[in-house]
């Protein structure tokens, strides 16, 4: 009980220090708490997060692209062969990589 005597009195004669020391702690308990949500989404694959949209009418274009299909204008081949998708209301292309490239031959 002695120890806990001692721990009281140095917490009330250095109060600046403890309130520091709670504000840190308390500050990085909510950032990990708020960090570990947001890391249970980043560490989902695209084709994961593709399967969860409306069925249909999403697809993943690329490493790091899902597309609304209904947003395709038109499938544009480049002098190099590459096949890029053209949005409406957009006008970036976006690349389709030779492994989706199948899917949009025909538009």
């Amino acid at each position: 009980m002695k120890w806990l005597l001692f721990a009281c009195k140095n917490v009330l004669r250095n109060r600046r220090r403890s309130l520091m020391a709670l504000t840190i702690t308390a500050v990085g308990t909510a950032a990990a708490l708020v960090g570990g949500g947001f890391a249970l989404f980043t560490y989902d694959s695209l084709r994961e997060l593709a399967a969860q949209l409306p069925g249909g009418r999403f697809q993943q274009v690329h490493r790091s692209t899902i597309v609304n299909l209904s947003e395709v204008a038109a499938a544009v081949k480049d002098e190099s062969g590459k096949l890029s998708l053209r949005l409406r209301n957009r006008k970036e292309m976006l690349p389709v990589s030779r492994l989706y490239a199948d899917l949009f031959k025909a538009m």
